[in-house]
């Protein structure tokens, strides 16, 4: 019983003794000089920690978003980004130049920001991308409504993946559309 400092659990191994075992047990159990740290259960401390880290990186990247808005005279609350799940941010203007993409973009894409900017996103489209989802994609950016649609994409390796896409419209105070801002997210 001496090894119980290392002993991850012990309060479910104490728990499935019976009585008389636990007494025998017990007895032999003294408080440790080391410091420990509180949470033993690291997969639940991991856990928190990667939601953390990435609840600070969306708030960064809303951060970016609002400084390109002020940028571009464009009137948008990006908060509520903080409770959606996507894997990139694309920032374009209103003829879909992609002004900025959060660091998730090369992650999921294989290009860097630097060669995104500047671009239109169908530089990402390639053999498979059906061209009756282009054709929607283009015909409700011409909307100026917000819209959700999926779309095959090619990443720098030429390998494809499926990408559900979330557009939304971004406006000036007259009420016009000044660009557009892409949740992306790999389905497949």
């Amino acid at each position: 019983m001496r090894n119980l400092w290392d002993m991850m659990g012990l309060d479910i191994y104490l728990s499935a003794l019976d009585s008389s075992t636990f007494e025998s047990v017990s007895k032999n159990i003294h408080p440790s000089k080391k410091i420990s740290t509180p949470l033993l259960c690291w997969d639940v401390y991991l856990e928190h920690y990667h939601k953390t880290l990435q609840q600070i990186r969306k708030r960064n990247e809303v951060q970016e978003l609002n400084q390109l808005a002020d940028l571009h005279s464009i009137d948008f609350n990006f908060d509520f980004i903080t409770e959606k799940d996507y894997d990139a941010l694309v920032f374009t203007s209103s003829d879909q130049t992609i002004q900025w993409v959060s660091p998730g973009f090369s992650d999921m894409t294989g290009y860097s920001r630097n060669f995104a900017i500047g671009k239109k996103p169908r530089f990402l489209q390639g053999p498979n991308t059906s061209k009756i989802t282009r054709g929607k994609i283009k015909h409700l950016l011409q909307t100026g409504d917000f819209f959700r649609e999926t779309v095959i994409n090619y990443r720098k390796d030429a390998s494809e993946y499926a990408c559900e896409l979330e557009v939304y419209p971004l406006k000036n105070l007259a009420g016009d559309t000044n660009g557009f801002l892409a949740l992306e997210k790999k389905v497949a």
